[in-house]
């Protein structure tokens, strides 16, 4: 009886560490598989290029958004500059006009046009000044959003493809040479003029 009841005792044991080991066995597998896929994922982003080369004169030249506020800023050059041409115009008719009218002026009259003239000359100056600047500023927003909307992307794909450094390739740089495989220009502008004209048709919408 009591060699039935130990035989009994110890089959049950057999039993139990066949269950919890094949269920810790379950457990376990499971993990060494996500494991292993987690490495597979690993070394397949380690593959990915960690730096990426952009041509940024080719990206100017083909960004909708840039060549958009380019041709903002062109106009609004071109009427700066008509502004001021023709107020120049009309400054020298006046100052030639006060020389053919000298000899008939009396000294006092004489003088005071020409101090009227003078002021005028001297608006002309403030007025060119202040078009510069107001031009400058222009182009310094103008700049600042297209570097924005630029960055805001790279930020977004060098996430995606695990870029480290993006680098910038035009005339001015120092790069001399890239392989293709690392430059990603032509997939920026697509990605960038998709979504402008993503936003532009939304804007329209709305």
């Amino acid at each position: 009886m009591k060699q039935q009841v130990s035989l009994i005792f110890s089959t049950i044991a057999l039993l139990a560490a066949i269950v919890f080991g094949g269920l810790y066995l379950a457990d376990v597998d499971p993990i060494v598989e996500e494991e292993s896929g987690k490495k597979e994922k690993d070394s397949s982003k380690q593959s990915d290029p960690v730096v990426a080369i952009v041509n940024t004169d080719s990206l100017m030249k083909q960004y909708e958004l840039a060549i958009e506020l380019e041709g903002k800023l062109s106009k609004q050059q071109a009427r700066f500059e008509s502004r001021i041409k023709t107020k120049e115009g009309e400054l020298m008719d006046d100052y030639e006009k006060l020389k053919r009218d000298a000899p008939t002026l009396g000294r006092f009259e004489g003088q005071a046009r020409q101090q009227e003239l003078q002021k005028r000359e001297q608006k002309l100056y403030e007025l060119q000044d202040n078009l510069s600047r107001s031009l400058a500023k222009a182009e310094t927003e103008f700049t600042q959003r297209v570097t924005d909307s630029v960055t805001l992307y790279m930020d977004e794909i060098s996430k995606q493809h695990n870029y480290k450094v993006v680098l910038s390739k035009s005339i001015s740089s120092n790069i001399l040479w890239s392989s293709e495989q690392v430059d990603i220009t032509d997939q920026v502008i697509k990605g960038l003029n998709d979504r402008y004209d993503g936003e532009a048709e939304l804007s329209n919408q709305q």
